[in-house]
């Protein structure tokens, strides 16, 4: 999984999410690894635009994890990652509406 993580600190989101990939194929498929894989893959694939798609692997993945309260925190930081990005998105349209005033 170091290669991935490697990858999306690059911001190689696909490259990424091929490594997470066959870091899952490595593990047992109860082991907690994969479910910390298929995190990569969401916020690969939300950096990618593919909110719906990430947030059906998010999903899964959550359910993979024994501990609630890890759970808990991984779905909080995918939702605050969503609100920074929507944020993001309104300030740079609301820009481009004053550029065009």
């Amino acid at each position: 999984m170091e290669r991935a993580k490697g990858c999306c600190a690059r911001g190689d989101w696909e490259e990424a999410i091929k490594n997470y990939r066959e870091a899952v194929g490595l593990f047992v498929p109860s082991d907690e690894s994969v479910g910390d894989a298929e995190v990569g893959i969401a916020y690969c694939l939300l950096n990618l635009g593919k909110e719906e798609e990430a947030t059906d692997v998010h999903y899964q993945a959550v359910k993979r994890f024994s501990s609630e309260e890890k759970a808990r925190v991984l779905r909080e930081a995918f939702s605050e990652e969503k609100d920074r990005r929507y944020e993001r998105e309104l300030k740079r349209r609301l820009d481009r509406i004053r550029v065009v005033r």
